[in-house]
């Protein structure tokens, strides 16, 4: 009897692992450029979970920014990430970085208002699995019908 119901557990806990789909643990880190100090000074820092093929987009910082991870394997990832930032002028930045975990992506001279400057890093720490359970798109109608 005891065999039937480890036997049952691995079966549960196999169907709950085809579920997962491949995702990345990345840390995301705003720098302004200080004039003063002609350093890069700390304003904001993250950790979030990205799906492979599903962009994400927000407002981080001073500006708007989407990540489109377009591979995750145990080796490392290939993303895109595109920068837009918010003031009367709007510039825009983007940029396809193919790199391991544990190294930072940075891209450097973001343009702000009043003529601030911004660096973003984003660091993939690790490959993780995530759950299927939600796919929201909110870039196609089919996420918003019932």
């Amino acid at each position: 009897m005891a065999r039937i119901y480890i036997l049952a557990l691995l079966l549960i806990l196999a169907a709950a692992n085809i579920h997962a789909e491949d995702g990345v643990k990345c840390q995301l880190t705003v720098y302004q450029y200080d004039e003063a100090s002609q350093k890069d000074i700390k304003i904001y820092e993250d950790t979030s979970v990205f799906k492979n093929n599903l962009p994400a987009t927000g407002f981080i910082g001073p500006f708007s920014l989407e990540i489109a991870f377009k591979k995750i394997d145990s080796s490392g990832v290939t993303f895109d990430i595109h920068v837009i930032t918010l003031g009367a002028k709007v510039n825009t930045y983007s940029r396809l970085f193919s790199m391991d975990y544990e190294l930072p992506a940075r891209l450097s001279g973001i343009e702000g208002k009043h003529g601030s400057k911004y660096s973003l890093v984003i660091m993939p720490l690790s490959m993780v699995e995530t759950d299927e359970g939600c796919d929201f798109n909110h870039r196609t109608a089919e996420s918003f019908s019932s």
